[in-house]
């Protein structure tokens, strides 16, 4: 699965289809992105390329604060990144 609209990702994904022609590469195009022809095409051109949505991002984000197991924070959300509200 690549997360991408980035053609610059054609060999790559020519390289993997090569490398293991058994896998299947799925496509998502990023938030109001489509993906383009040229990564379709190195993909296998299949209809298996999807949209990603912004309920699918807001629902998977990492939390706001994220501690370490003494209770130290080690990275915190910046608040451009909060999902609305």
């Amino acid at each position: 699965m690549i997360i991408s609209c980035d053609s610059d990702l054609v060999s790559a994904i020519a390289l993997i289809r090569a490398q293991w022609p058994e896998k299947e590469v799925q496509l998502i195009a990023p938030v109001r992105r489509r993906n383009s022809k040229e990564l379709a095409r190195a993909a296998g051109n299949r209809k298996i390329h999807r949209l990603m949505e912004p309920i699918h991002v807001e629902r998977n984000l990492l939390p706001a604060t994220i501690v370490d197991a003494e209770g130290q924070v080690i990275v915190e959300r910046p608040e451009a990144y909060d999902p609305p509200s």
